[in-house]
């Protein structure tokens, strides 16, 4: 819009220069060229979109992606849990499950056949590292509101799962995701869950 204003100002100076000249008076002075600044539209900027907050959210809170970086990060958990479970894939291995809680985080490890795999990050919706993505996604409508329809819902009792894909189609990789935990209606927590085969 104010492009559109500067050029219409030009359009009138010049209009004006050339009827001076043909008015049969000397030709004026030849003066600098006007000088146009553009200054910069005070409107916001355009709204992230959906995927951009997803993706965003999905890679801090996959930041810590094994146990040591976990630990380099944030220190010793509060809270350590293991179990073993039957592998997948191969029905004489075992593999372990590990948790670790720390206040309004949690981390969820895979250890199979000598590799870690980070399984689930949870944070509590208050957390300092997600609010400023999430801090709008307050209610069930809001989410959905910005973030579009979720591709699966889960609900028991009184909470509700919104889950939403996070797309990384430069590496081919579209099964990661988010998932936002409500309580009657409000968001409380949101994770982020790698895929894992």
């Amino acid at each position: 819009m104010r492009l559109h204003h500067a050029a219409l100002v030009l359009l009138v100076l010049a209009c004006r220069a050339r009827d001076s000249s043909q008015a049969g008076g000397a030709p004026p002075a030849a003066a600098p060229p006007r000088q146009v600044t553009l200054t910069p539209d005070s409107s916001p900027g355009p709204s992230p979109q959906p995927t951009s907050i997803l993706r965003a959210l999905y890679e801090r809170l996959t930041a810590g992606e094994d146990r040591v970086a976990v630990r380099s990060k944030f220190g010793e958990p509060h809270r350590t849990t293991a179990q073993a479970q039957p592998n997948l894939h191969d029905a004489t291995a075992t593999d372990t499950l590990v948790q670790w809680s720390y206040d309004h985080l949690r981390f969820q490890f895979l250890v199979a056949a000598g590799n870690e795999f980070l399984l689930e990050t949870r944070a509590a919706a208050d957390h300092p590292a997600v609010v400023p993505l999430i801090g709008q996604l307050g209610t069930l409508e809001v989410t959905e509101a910005t973030l579009g329809a979720p591709e699966w819902t889960t609900a028991l009792a009184d909470t509700v799962v919104y889950g939403y894909n996070v797309p990384y189609p430069e590496i081919g990789v579209a099964q990661n995701a988010i998932n936002l935990y409500f309580v009657r209606g409000h968001l409380v927590f949101v994770s982020a869950v790698p895929y894992v085969d």
